[in-house]
């Protein structure tokens, strides 16, 4: 099999896990995130093995000049996009932690105003 149709096919997977992933993101499914980013990892590995495979066949002199680097490239701003999107999440997720930990130190000072303190175990005997 040429190598250029199967990177293509393997590009085309990347770009389907690329789409769940923002999905994922946006909804905050990070189990779900998780698991894409291992499969993304596994793909990566097939990817170089057929690069590596057509390189040493000199089939991608030409073809990468081509299709593969459009390809490549919107595949490259796609992980760029979902990075941003990931950063602004997680600022997002960063502001609603500090505001839920002024709110707890709010109710503690509000609660040692309102509750007297508990008397004490310890009587004098003298």
């Amino acid at each position: 099999m040429p190598a250029e149709p199967e990177i293509q096919q393997l590009y085309a997977q990347w770009r389907a896990l690329t789409d769940a992933e923002r999905r994922a993101i946006e909804q905050g499914a990070w189990e779900n995130l998780k698991g894409i980013q291992a499969a993304k990892r596994d793909l990566q590995g097939l990817i170089i093995g057929a690069e590596r495979v057509s390189e040493r066949a000199g089939e991608l002199a030409g073809a990468r000049d081509s299709t593969l680097k459009g390809t490549f490239e919107q595949l490259m701003r796609m992980e760029m996009d979902n990075l941003e999107l990931l950063e602004h999440q997680m600022a997002a997720v960063r502001a609603e932690r500090a505001n839920l930990d002024r709110s707890s130190s709010n109710l503690r000072r509000l609660h040692r105003s309102y509750v007297s303190p508990a008397a004490s175990a310890w009587q004098s005997y003298s």
